[in-house]
């Protein structure tokens, strides 16, 4: 009877051993997968365009972690194309539905998601995206520095009931990143929201608004 329940005991152990495992994996390839989602690839530059260029023509999307561009050590030169790194995978996707066809430096440039050397993330990021679809929040970015939480939150209310808005504070609490989240208690009034504000001038910059892709609690 000892000997029975030690058993079950230890098969009670090792399941819940196994289901932490699986847990811990599933949460390591959605953070593997939000990062790549953080990546846009950019082709079709003019080769006289420098890195601060490209740097200016996506910042307003959001923060850039890193650009690195194509170097040709014999011509001096890029290849015409570079990736382009936000801190967040909100700032990607807008960066990839509104640069791409942009003309820039007398090109048009092309914008993609960066290819993935990790195809079952790709799987991850799928199931990310559907279930982004669930949410009532939006992504605001390229915020006038000397705007607060609360005029953003007067100004998108007219849309709907807002339950929580948020704008990104970096090292110091008195200045916002320029992007922050707003949910709605209604997915209709979130997707008014986009439709109306993207690309409204709010205190002299053009503000660029979509869907949020980060859980809620992440």
């Amino acid at each position: 009877m000892e000997q029975s329940i030690k058993m079950v005991l230890m098969k009670q152990t090792l399941a819940h051993q196994q289901q932490q495992m699986a847990s811990q994996r599933t949460q390591v390839q959605r953070q593997q997968a939000l990062a790549l989602m953080c990546r846009v690839y950019v082709g079709s530059i003019s080769f006289e365009l420098k890195e601060d260029t490209i740097r200016q023509a996506f910042l307003p999307f959001g923060p850039i972690k890193s650009i690195n561009m194509s170097w040709d050590p014999v011509t001096q030169k890029h290849k015409g194309f570079a990736f382009v790194e936000y801190e967040i995978p909100e700032a990607a996707q807008l960066s990839l539905e509104q640069m791409n066809g942009v003309m820039l430096g007398g090109r048009n440039i092309k914008v993609v998601g960066r290819p993935s050397n990790m195809p079952q993330a790709q799987a991850v990021i799928d199931e990310i995206q559907e279930e982004a679809k669930q949410y009532n929040r939006i992504y605001v970015a390229s915020i006038h520095p000397e705007l607060t939480e609360d005029d953003i939150k007067n100004v998108f209310e007219a849309f709907g009931s807002i339950t929580y808005c948020k704008l990104a504070h970096g090292a110091s609490q008195h200045k916002h990143k320029g992007y922050g989240f707003i949910e709605y208690a209604t997915l209709a009034a979130a997707l008014e929201a986009i439709a109306s504000m993207n690309l409204f001038d709010l205190g002299g910059q053009y503000l660029r608004v979509g869907r949020a892709i980060t859980p809620p609690n992440a």
